[in-house]
């Protein structure tokens, strides 16, 4: 019987493409455990695109600094004040059809008092994931593999364990992924191939893709987001 594995770190207010790749999954694995910078503009665990005044805009939260510490686990990892965030979300989307519906989910986010940036993050994506009725498995790789194995291998060892026998992967991983290690481990490798299909963006004439969910679940709601992602 086929079982699908998605691993994906667990990035902040994700966008949709991220979405797609858990949605088609039957064991959604957060990869928690490994290490990254969180001064790294490309970790997208601490930064995400909105759309404000018409115009691409960075929202991110502040990681706390540790002295002589440039790369740590991302479980390891603790949040800082944005003050800001309600406030920029709210100029932002504030007169979109569906804010009324879906702003607890920000609320609930920046007025937390969980440290944890894992856990902060993941509170989020599983809310989501309730609307968008994701009926799969969540599983941490904290909880299966330890740091020493790396890239390629981890990922492997993470399908197995969970008992996959397909791997679906990121679009942007075909820079670095060796299919053959999966292959000759019986992994079948499966690419999410996400397109942003269009929707209607409040105050916005040209439609701008790779936002973060919010900008979707704030001007259609979540049905619409759904059947949006299915049929990307």
């Amino acid at each position: 019987m086929k079982k699908t594995i998605a691993i994906h770190q667990p990035d902040f207010m994700p966008w949709l493409g991220f979405f797609k790749k858990v949605l088609h999954s039957d064991i959604f694995c957060v990869l928690d455990h490994v290490v990254n910078n969180p001064r790294d503009s490309a970790f997208w665990c601490r930064r995400v695109k909105i759309m404000l005044n018409g115009k691409e805009h960075w929202l991110s939260i502040p990681i706390k600094k540790e002295k002589g510490v440039v790369v740590k686990p991302i479980n390891t990892m603790e949040l800082g004040e944005n003050k800001k965030a309600l406030k920029q979300i709210y100029s932002a989307y504030g007169k979109a059809e569906y804010y009324d519906d879906y702003k607890y989910l920000v609320e609930d986010y920046f007025n937390s008092d969980i440290n944890s940036l894992v856990k902060r993050n993941m509170n989020f994506i599983e809310e989501v994931l309730n609307l968008l009725e994701y009926n799969g498995e969540l599983v941490y790789s904290s909880s299966i593999v330890d740091d020493k194995l790396t890239s390629n291998n981890m990922l492997v060892k993470l399908v197995k364990e969970l008992g996959g026998n397909t791997y679906l992967a990121g679009d942007g991983a075909t820079g670095y992924q060796e299919n053959e290690i999966f292959s000759s481990n019986n992994v079948q490798v499966i690419y999410n191939n996400f397109s942003t299909l269009e929707y209607t963006q409040a105050g916005n004439n040209n439609f701008m893709g790779g936002l973060s969910v919010i900008d979707a679940l704030f001007n259609i709601g979540a049905t619409r987001t759904k059947e949006l992602i299915n049929l990307s």
